[in-house]
Parts: C-alpha cells; sequence; structure tokens
C-alpha cells in the first residue's frame, strides 16, 4: 500500500466517522443525491452547504483540497450505504415466539 494509498483510507475513515458521528447529517447523507451536473463540489444545496461545513471542521486535519474533499465525501457515503445494518423490530410481551434467555 502507498503513502497515497494509507493517507486516504485514514480519509475516508475519518470522513465516515464524522458523518455517522450525527445522525442528521448521517440521514441527510444516507438520501442525498447531488445534482449530476454539479456532484458535490459544487452543489448549492443549503442543508448539503451546512453538513459540509461542518464535516470540513470535523475533518480539518486531513487538509483537503475542495476536489478531494468532495471525492471523500462520495467515497465515504458509498461506504457506508453498502455496510450492514441491523434494524431493530420491537415485540411485544404477547409474542409466542419470543425466546427470553438467561445470562450465563
Amino acid at each position: 500500500m502507498t503513502d497515497f494509498d494509507t493517507m486516504w483510507k485514514k480519509a475516508i475513515e475519518q470522513m465516515s466517522n464524522a458523518i455517522k458521528s450525527d445522525n442528521n447529517i448521517y440521514d441527510f447523507f444516507i438520501t442525498f443525491e447531488p445534482d449530476e451536473t454539479t456532484g458535490y463540489i459544487f452543489s448549492q444545496d443549503n442543508r448539503y452547504k451546512l453538513y459540509s461545513d461542518i464535516l470540513e471542521q470535523k475533518t480539518s486535519s486531513t487538509g483537503h483540497s475542495g476536489a478531494s474533499f468532495a471525492c471523500c465525501i462520495r467515497e465515504s457515503v458509498s461506504k457506508i450505504r453498502n455496510e450492514n445494518l441491523v434494524i431493530a423490530v420491537p415485540v411485544s410481551d404477547d409474542d409466542i415466539n419470543q425466546v427470553i434467555l438467561d445470562p450465563l
């Protein structure tokens, strides 16, 4: 792995963690698709601008240019969207299939 690859992997990890650290930012980026003519770098979406400013502060140690910041967001969002999610489903006390485990 080259120095660049190592640095880029750390940048993606830092951006992913920053996105996941705030539920509002996370929820926004999970569904947001920038305009195909502007992409992330020139998006004029007000919420995107707000959240990207916050992410820029949280990831400032990476030293992104505008282009690398946009690429990093794109790759981080793609990574997050492809992660396995576990969704909790509420159960009621009436559920006959419910099994209660005793502690070891």
